[in-house]
């Protein structure tokens, strides 16, 4: 129990601490005032100081003198004094207060004499310069920068209690006490001090008087006195958001300072018996609903500290009240009576704190109802977001009044939030409530909004708050507040496990706990489960932990199979470990394993997870349950059994008793087989990261333990081909050299056997892979076991020759023979191992063994499978693939051997190289069978068969390109092969059709997903509605890519054609085919998925090159614009409904002009010329559509050819002035050789929009820019035509002027001499090929009159043009007297000179004339 002390003593005791003082700008110039050669800018510092000394009386000056002379020992925290008896009052009207800048007890300069006169005995100050006025904010204030610039941002120092707050050597403790006793001796102007540090630290200069505290009903014409001072200028960021070094710690500062203040006010008393808290809550409260964001922020947070403080002075009192209740319990028992004394000590004592207690509770809640209930729904979320944060804090520091249901409503509701800030703020701040011992408001708290948090913590768009909610969820869990586990509660923890596999890796770890949790209560139910009274043995609560992990990992697999069989889609979770696995290091398990990310995230909360040895144990256990236990006879006897083992000593494991509490099933079995493999791999990845521990130790300890435990395993597993799969992995983390050091080369000779036998028997994709791995794992171990290794490998190739010879012995032609069913899944077997091991290693000299031509080679045998493509047998689809891969194998690896063979001398006589005749007649006959499977005529292959085999044939011309890389020999070189014209065309073909036949299979999938609406007579289109119909259906295929992302099949799908994509693109790149047909693929840029454009993509970056750097140029040209006509025309017929794709593919083109640095500055260009035939040819194409299409009755398809003019816009974003000059001349003489009639209607925007931009492009050309700008304004001033009345009324005459009569059109020209009339009509004839005529929107319009050089004016366009006073440019300028100027034009017209190629100089400026 404390008590307060005696009134003028510290509470704490201890004399009064001297501090190192602050140094502000403030004290470093009265320094400078003592400094005889000070600079001009201190002088004048100095003399504003010296006036501030003239409002001091006598004693205050010596006192400051005093302090001056002491400077360098530190200032301690001055009280405000009230005025001296004689004196005026200082305080006045606040707008008088903000004039002069200065207020009672501040040392400033005041603005009027009447001031200084008011201190008796103070001498007159001799007249000084006036120092600059200082405003409410921004400029240099006590040696302040302004905006920021300085050391405080612009804010006064003056401020004691602020300096105390920015200096981190104050102590605030004795701040507080400080300010405790100038409350107690002069209340008003220590108040005014308190709230003028409050208005400092929201970033405003204004003072505060004591007048202004004492009156509360003017609060409010305060603080809009200040808002709107603040308004006027430029104020710099506030403190609590500032970045200055300086202000960075005032924000802790603030909430210690007010901490401490009221503890002391507690415990002195005054917290009781002034006006301390009443005042600083009336200007608070007034302030956070305040326009500023300053003030609220401000105002919001000092409150909270506040409250902050009030939370453990109630601590203090429940405390207090708790003993003294106690003690006065005691003193009625002595008394032996139960009536209260009203004058025992302890009785006045237990009412005294009674009494506070209720009034700091008073205070806490109006705090709560005056600024928290306002605030919490800012429009500013970072204020939002501090009110959660400080309601947490309150809630954790005083749980007895703040954790109640009234309060935790708040943190609810903001869990609906739209900031993201302030759902994280929410969350943390519930996360320890639930440590809070004997809460009785949160488990209703947690009933009502624990389906909002698994939202959260399920679908939110942040991780970080999908963290919070989930360490939120963990809380919840582990405080058993989820709800029935029979009810929703169980799913709903399951469906939170499920996040164990999600994309997020910290929302993996994060869910670790939640799911530990969930474990670890399933295993001590499985303890429990049995109640035997016996005690437990060692290893069994091991077993039982992997047994229930098993279980769980199950249980999580059954939720994604019904979710699954619900829907056509493949669950979330699913997918992406498809995606996520495969980046995680050391994965055994496959990289379509679940497991390896649940290993991942449970590693350090699970010990199940890291204790492979327990998982092996129990792997080594035969889990099988007997079906002789079926009838209770039957079970009797089991059971006797059961007792009869468990009292035999029976070392043999495998009559070892498996005990219910940990019996696998088959499913379970699977998963902690996936299991272990990732243990073993993340132990060894942990060894490896940890640089402390011994890696080899740890595969020296995993090796000795699976030396013994592999045979086993292979023996246990060897019918399934998962589980073999699996196992088949485990291999590659032992250490191989161990095997020689612990003697035990016959099991490695095992291990060999158990890997060569699996390799032999299983067909199965997944465990041929592995086996293969990890048969080139074994081979790459040490020296000491090389022998073994060659002797096993040679014994597997003849094993494999052997089983392939065998399959066709009996058959004379295989090109024709009839198999059986089980022959042919022989065969297909024996070919798909023969590939798989031919990928990793040479087997040519295998392929080519014939003994002499005893037997038939394995090239042969395989020659005649694939021969049977031809007939197109779906069976046998894959085995002809097979083949066709092995026979591609034996060429690139024989290729392989002729590149390593060294160069033949020059000198010798040569000699014929048998190498390279057999490659190339064998390379020869592979073209032959996959061209024709390909893209032939004389044969009908599956359509699986027909893109392995397009990509192998790609790929072999690829490999053997012509080309020579200087000082390296290349297939190219030595075997040069080129693919001719006839079949390039008939490869871009076959990439057309698969593009087609995607596009349909996409297409019924939406069908399917969603039905098209039909009217009654069947139709899906009428002619009233069609258009809208046909957008819609045509948009489906565009809406269903994010359901398409998911579907399995359209995912396949996709896949397959991308890499058939990526082969052609690959030819492309290397020359393979021309680049003429990128067309081909780009055309269909946007249709699809995004999956598919970024392939696209990569053609595009190929194009650039091949323009720029490798000078192709023409052969690019005519790819860009093939391509934009193909795209032109899937929207002219209807495949696709609308010009995105076409926009999208024209800006994606236009990159192709220019390569780009890394901060987008052009470094090179394509040439001009070519750039110029990429819009040339587009122009005709779109010229030579409309022609066709104007006269047809129906306007849809010449709507359709104007829209797409919108297209060609984007192509102008890398356009130079002199490109975009030839290419509007083309424009031109297009619509004149089309005679295509271009109206005012909206349905020539597009073309308007396309001739603008190159006007614009022009214009950037000094040479011509004066000329493009001029028929600018021209335009803009012939907006309105002769035929709108409007704009007729607008260019009618002033009333004063009579009517002008309407003049006709001028067709003939000045008066010139007749030798320049020539050239006059020729420089007419050329500026109408580079300037538009003028119209309403600036589209050019053909000319009617028969004079190319002048435009069709209006009447009242003529008189604004005649009243023009300002000088234009002469647009004739065929009328110009300079002939070279004129020369100089015609030549860039006509001969394109002055491009980027040729840099032209600069031209004379265009002559004006006045009118």
């Amino acid at each position: 129990m404390s008590t307060p002390p005696a009134s003028g003593e510290r509470r704490s005791g201890r004399p009064r601490k001297q501090v190192e003082r602050y140094e502000g700008l403030q004290g470093l110039k009265r320094k400078r005032t003592d400094d005889s050669e000070a600079t001009a800018d201190g002088i004048e510092d100095n003399e504003d100081i010296e006036e501030d000394d003239d409002l001091l009386g006598p004693e205050e000056e010596d006192e400051d003198d005093d302090e001056a002379e002491d400077v360098d020992d530190g200032e301690e925290y001055r009280a405000p004094r009230s005025a001296p008896k004689g004196t005026k009052g200082t305080g006045s009207k606040r707008a008088k207060a903000l004039e002069n800048g200065h207020t009672s007890g501040q040392t400033e300069k005041p603005k009027t004499k009447s001031r200084s006169k008011a201190v008796d005995g103070a001498p007159k100050a001799a007249p000084k310069p006036r120092a600059k006025k200082a405003r409410l904010a921004g400029e240099f204030v006590s040696g302040t920068a302004v905006n920021g610039e300085g050391t405080t941002g612009g804010i006064k120092s003056d401020n004691h209690l602020f300096n105390a707050l920015l200096n981190p050597s104050t102590s605030l403790q004795t701040v507080s006490e400080d300010f405790l006793d100038s409350l107690r001796e002069s209340a008003l102007p220590a108040l005014a001090e308190l709230i003028t540090m409050v208005v400092r630290c929201c970033g405003a200069n204004a003072d505060i008087t004591t007048d202004e505290v004492a009156d509360e009903d003017g609060v409010v014409g305060v603080c809009e006195e200040i808002m709107d001072a603040i308004k006027k200028t430029q104020a710099p960021p506030y403190p609590l958001i500032s970045r200055l070094p300086a202000l960075k710690p005032l924000r802790k500062a603030l909430s210690s300072f007010l901490n401490h203040l009221m503890k002391s006010t507690h415990m002195s008393s005054q917290l009781y018996n002034s006006d301390l808290l009443p005042t600083l809550l009336s200007w608070l409260t007034t302030m956070s609903s305040s326009s500023l964001r300053s003030f609220r922020h401000t105002s919001t947070y000092v409150a909270a500290c506040a409250v902050s403080g009030l939370c453990e002075v109630a601590n203090e009192l429940e405390k207090d009240l708790s003993v003294v209740g106690r003690q006065r319990e005691a003193e009625r028992k002595k008394r032996k009576s139960g009536a209260a004394n009203a004058k025992d000590p302890l009785e006045k004592r237990f009412v005294e704190l009674k009494e506070r207690q209720k009034k700091v509770v008073e205070f806490m809640k109006e705090f709560f109802d005056g600024i928290f209930v306002h605030r919490y729904r800012d429009f500013d979320p970072e204020i939002r977001a501090e009110c959660m944060h400080e309601l947490g804090v309150w809630m954790k520091a005083c749980p007895s009044y703040w954790l109640d249901g009234q309060y935790l409503r708040y943190a609810g509701w903001l869990l609906s939030d739209s900031s993201t800030h302030v759902r994280l703020e929410a969350l943390k701040a519930l996360v320890p409530l639930y440590s809070v011992p004997s809460s009785t408001a949160l488990p209703h708290f947690t009933t009502r909004f624990l389906q909002r948090i698994i939202q959260i913590a399920s679908s939110d768009t942040d991780v970080a708050v999908r963290c919070a909610a989930l360490a939120l969820l963990t809380e919840i869990d582990a405080h058993d507040l989820w709800g029935d586990e029979e009810d929703a509660g169980g799913n709903d923890r399951a469906k939170i496990c499920l996040l164990i596999w999600d994309t997020e890796p910290r929302i993996r770890r994060a869910v670790a706990s939640f799911f530990a949790n969930v474990w670890a209560e399933q295993v001590e139910e499985a303890i429990e489960s049995q109640g035997r009274k016996k005690k437990e043995k060692e290893g069994e609560r091991e077993k039982i932990g992997a047994k229930q992990l098993a279980t769980l990992l199950v249980r999580l697999e059954t939720l994604i199979d019904e979710e699954l069989s619900q829907s056509s889609e493949e669950p979330r979770a699913a997918y992406v470990t498809r995606q996520v696995s495969a980046h995680l290091p050391g994965s055994p398990s496959g990289l379509d394993s679940r497991v390896v990310l649940a290993v991942d995230a449970l590693w350090n909360h699970i010990d199940a997870v890291r204790e492979w040895d327990s998982l092996l144990d129990l792997l080594l256990l035969d889990h099988t349950i007997s079906d002789d236990s079926s009838s209770p006879r039957k079970r009797k006897k089991a059971a006797r059994k059961d007792a009869e083992l468990e009292t035999a000593e029976a070392g043999d494991e495998e009559k070892e008793r498996v005990d219910d509490r940990w019996r696998l099933d088959e499913r379970e079995e699977t998963l902690l087989l996936e299991v272990f493999g990732s243990s073993l791999a993340k132990a060894i990845a942990e060894a490896q990261a940890d640089k402390k521990a011994e890696v080899d130790d740890v595969k020296a300890d995993v090796t000795r333990d699976l030396i013994l435990a592999l045979p086993k395993l292979f023996a246990k597993y060897q019918t399934d081909a998962g589980r073999i799969a699996d196992l088949l992995m485990i291999p590659r983390l032992l250490d191989l050299d161990l095997y020689v050091e612990m003697r035990e080369t016959n099991a490695y000779d095992q291990l060999w056997d158990d890997v060569s036998q699996q390799f032999l028997k299983q067909t199965d994709p997944m465990v041929l892979r592995n086996s293969v791995g990890t048969i080139m794992y074994l081979l790459t171990s040490g020296a000491s076991l090389v022998n073994i290794n060659s002797r096993k490998m040679t014994e597997l190739e003849d094993e494999v020759f052997s089983s392939l010879r065998d399959a066709v012995a009996g058959r004379d032609e295989l090109e024709l023979a009839n198999f059986e069913d089980n022959e042919l899944h022989a065969l297909s077997a024996v070919t798909t191992r023969l590939s798989s091991l031919f990928a990793t290693r040479d087997l040519t000299v295998g392929m080519e063994e014939d003994e002499g031509g005893k037997q038939s080679s394995a090239w042969d045998i395989l020659s005649a499978l694939a021969e049977r493509g031809r007939l197109g047998y779906k069976d046998e689809e894959a085995m002809v693939d097979q083949c066709l891969k092995t026979l591609n194998l034996h060429v690139v690896w024989k290729t392989r051997r002729l590149l390593a063979e060294p160069d033949a001398d020059p000198d010798a006589e040569a000699e014929p190289n048998a190498l390279k005749s057999s490659l190339e007649d064998q390379r020869n006959t592979l073209l032959e069978k996959l061209t024709e499977y390909a893209v032939g005529t004389q044969s009908s292959p599956c359509e699986a068969l027909r893109r392995s085999s397009f990509d192998a044939l790609l790929t072999l011309y690829i490999l053997f390109s012509p080309g020579e890389v200087p000082g390296k020999k290349t297939p190219g070189s030595v075997l040069p092969l080129s693919l001719d014209d006839q079949l390039q065309y008939r490869c871009a073909g076959f990439m057309q059709a698969e593009i087609e036949k995607y596009a349909d299979e996409v297409a019924e999938a939406n069908d399917d997903d969603e039905e098209p609406p039909q009217n009654e007579d069947g139709s899906d289109v009428d002619m009233d509605g069609g258009e809208e119909k046909q957008k819609r259906k045509a948009s489906k295929p565009k809406s269903g890519n994010n359901s398409r992302t998911t579907s399995q099949p359209l995912l396949g799908r996709e896949y397959i054609l991308c890499t058939v994509i990526s082969t052609f693109i690959r030819a492309i790149r290397i020359g393979v085919l021309h680049l003429r047909h990128a067309a081909v693929l780009l055309a269909h840029f946007g249709r699809f998925s995004s999956t598919v454009d970024l392939c696209m993509k990569s053609l595009i970056d190929v194009l650039r090159e091949e323009g720029i750097r490798s000078k192709h140029g023409e052969a690019v040209a005519i790819a860009i614009a093939k391509s934009l006509e193909d795209s032109f025309e899937l929207y002219l017929d209807g495949t696709v409904s609308t010009t995105e794709c076409s926009v999208s593919l024209a800006k994606m083109l236009s990159t192709t002009f220019v390569i780009r640095s890394g901060h987008f500055a052009i470094l090179k260009r394509m040439p001009s010329v070519h750039v110029v035939a990429v819009h040339r040819d587009c122009i005709g194409w779109l010229f030579g559509k409309l022609q066709t299409s104007i006269n047809l009755p129906n306007t849809k398809r010449r709507n359709k050819v104007a829209s797409l003019w919108r297209c060609m816009v984007p192509m102008l974003s890398t356009a130079e002035p002199r490109e975009a000059l030839q290419i509007k001349r083309h424009l031109d003489n297009a619509i004149k050789e089309t005679k295509v009639e271009i109206t005012e209607e909206k349905l020539w925007e597009p073309l308007r929009a396309y001739e603008k931009r190159l006007v614009n492009v022009m214009a950037k050309d000094k040479a011509i820019g004066e000329a493009a700008r001029a028929t600018t304004r021209k335009v803009t001033q012939s907006k309105a035509p002769a035929s709108d009345p409007a704009a007729r009324d607008d260019a009618s005459p002033t009333p004063p002027r009579p009517q002008p009569r309407p003049r006709p059109v001028r067709n003939e020209m000045p008066p010139v001499p007749e030798s320049q009339h020539g050239m006059q009509s020729q420089g007419s004839e050329d500026i109408a090929l580079l300037l538009p005529a003028a119209d309403i929107n600036g589209m050019s319009t053909p000319l009617t009159n028969g004079n190319a050089g002048r435009h069709v004016l209006s009447n009242g366009q003529k008189r604004a043009r005649d009243e023009d006073e300002d000088e234009s440019l002469n647009l004739n300028l065929g009328a110009s007297d300079d002939d070279e100027e004129q020369q100089a034009l015609n030549d860039l017209i006509e001969n394109g000179k002055g491009g980027v190629s040729e840099p032209m100089e600069p031209m004379n400026s265009v002559k004006r004339r006045r009118r």
